[in-house]
């Protein structure tokens, strides 16, 4: 994510992402992403039968789909404010070196 351009607010570069775009842009990706992933993982998955996504519905619980949702969640916050917050750490970067 170093490459999204900027993360001063005030002063964007015109031609790069602001954090906040990124986020966007990454959010999308990841929804568009899983369907390639999810199916090719679902029909020669490495371990146990091939499912469809008709099984994947009917034979999942509402509770093991609503926990994947809340990982998801909870990745996609934690990314989406490392993001923003990368700025803030910037002039804290020289303890690092």
């Amino acid at each position: 994510m170093a490459s999204i351009g900027t993360v001063d607010f005030a002063h964007l570069i015109p031609g790069n992402l602001s954090p906040y775009t990124a986020i966007v842009i990454l959010s999308l990706d990841v929804l568009i992403s899983n369907f390639l992933w999810n199916t090719i993982n679902m029909y020669k998955p490495i371990a146990g039968e091939k499912c469809t996504y008709l099984d994947y519905f009917k034979k999942g619980s509402t509770k093991t789909h609503l926990v994947g949702m809340l990982g998801g969640l909870i990745w996609g916050l934690g990314t989406a404010f490392s993001i923003i917050a990368s700025g803030a750490a910037r002039p804290l970067r020289y303890l690092m070196d």
